[in-house]
């Protein structure tokens, strides 16, 4: 009987994919497409400046030119791209919240917004779900690898939670989800709840690294009963190492938990010693008293979060790092206009030099012509029709 139920529920589960997949898409708009052509086409061009800038040595020695085009390239492409895409995030700080799977972070992104994100004590979340402000709140978009967009009933999202999808590859059809909130504080701020890192299913996490190299900030997630693992640690210092990170400490008031604060210590401690510098910390838990004070410590975390932090303008970068090439080439060519002035000016000294020698040799020369022609006019004169005659010779010597 119970092998009938688990069959039908299968059986359900696969027509609702059937049907997600059948119905008719949204694609991608044309100018859509036109922004992320120019937008690869001026990496393409920004990079073959750069190039072309460090074949002529104008860049500093300690300068990594793969680093630099990492960051000022190709960053601030894709994040432009990301934003023509996904337009709830332009002019917005974006918080993604990371971490081992099944460590509370669709719990906390439910208990702050008051969402219904289908949650379990296994692996569940199979897609990056960005929650943004807007009036659309009974809907999620599902957007898939080739940008097609289509909205479904908020209660569909429950259809994505990996603990029922009887291993369903979403990842490999399905990008992100997208889902709206009228909550006042989504006005400055997105967040992506990202699907648990290291999990047994390597296409499960393949979602989270690709959010992760788009977030502003980091809440990274820590269960209090097991600690910061040596996996998290090196994917922190990795991948996030030049992003602001805060740690949520998650299921700090469980059974078995009797010194919560004392293992937060230890988790700090455990990673200043790694070289992870976390900016700050909050607790969350299962009792209701619990969430309401990591609400409150969150909800005032968030105001200071954009205060502090400047949201990122990827056009800002690029008009930013154009400008800096732009003056490198043009103090470039003021010192090679220089260095020609200089060569021009010693060339025309040179040439200068050349044409008096020349006028002086050209008056010496006309001197000793002049002279040898009146030598040989001496020896006509005086030895007309003479074998030999001394005197002319003389003659000869004597006018030299």
């Amino acid at each position: 009987m119970d092998m009938n139920k688990e069959e039908e529920k299968k059986l359900a589960f696969y027509e609702r994919v059937k049907e997600l997949l059948n119905r008719p898409l949204n694609g991608e708009s044309a100018e859509l497409t036109e922004q992320k052509e120019w937008g690869e086409t001026l990496k393409w061009k920004l990079k073959e400046l750069i190039e072309g800038i460090h074949k002529l040595d104008l860049f500093s020695d300690d300068l990594s030119l793969d680093g630099f085009i990492e960051e000022y390239v190709e960053l601030p492409i894709s994040r432009f791209i990301e934003q023509q895409e996904k337009p709830w995030l332009s002019d917005k700080l974006t918080i993604g919240l990371m971490g081992h799977y099944s460590t509370g972070k669709t719990s906390v992104l439910n208990c702050l917004f008051d969402e219904q994100f289908p949650v379990s004590p296994l692996e569940s979340t199979a897609l990056s779900a960005y929650l943004s402000y807007g009036s659309h709140t009974d809907v999620v978009r599902i957007v898939d690898k080739s940008g097609n967009v289509q909205e479904l009933p908020g209660s569909d999202a429950a259809l994505f939670d990996y603990t029922v999808s009887f291993g369903f590859p979403f990842a490999r059809v399905f990008d992100y989800l997208q889902k709206e909130s009228e909550n006042p504080a989504l006005k400055e701020l997105t967040f992506i709840d990202t699907p648990g890192l290291f999990s047994y299913d390597t296409d499960h996490s393949v979602p989270a690294c690709k959010a992760a190299a788009h977030c502003d900030v980091v809440f990274w997630f820590i269960r209090v009963d097991r600690g910061l693992d040596q996996t998290s640690i090196d994917y922190i210092n990795e991948y996030l190492s030049d992003t602001p990170l805060y740690c949520v400490m998650t299921f700090t008031d469980s059974r078995g938990v009797h010194d919560a604060d004392g293992a937060m210590q230890v988790i700090l401690e455990t990673a200043r010693k790694h070289g992870i510098e976390v900016k700050g910390h909050l607790k969350f838990g299962r009792r209701p008293e619990t969430q309401a004070a990591f609400k409150k410590e969150c909800d005032a975390l968030i105001r200071q979060l954009t205060d502090t932090y400047q949201k990122y303008h990827p056009l800002g970068v690029l008009v930013s790092v154009m400008t800096w090439l732009r003056n490198m080439l043009v103090e470039h060519q003021g010192t090679l206009q220089k260095a020609i002035g200089e060569a021009t000016a010693e060339q025309n000294e040179l040439l200068n030099a050349f044409s008096s020698s020349q006028d002086d040799f050209s008056s010496s020369y006309e001197s000793v012509a002049n002279r040898f022609q009146s030598m040989i006019q001496t020896f006509n004169n005086r030895c007309a029709g003479a074998t030999f005659c001394g005197g002319a010779a003389a003659a000869l010597v004597a006018d030299m």
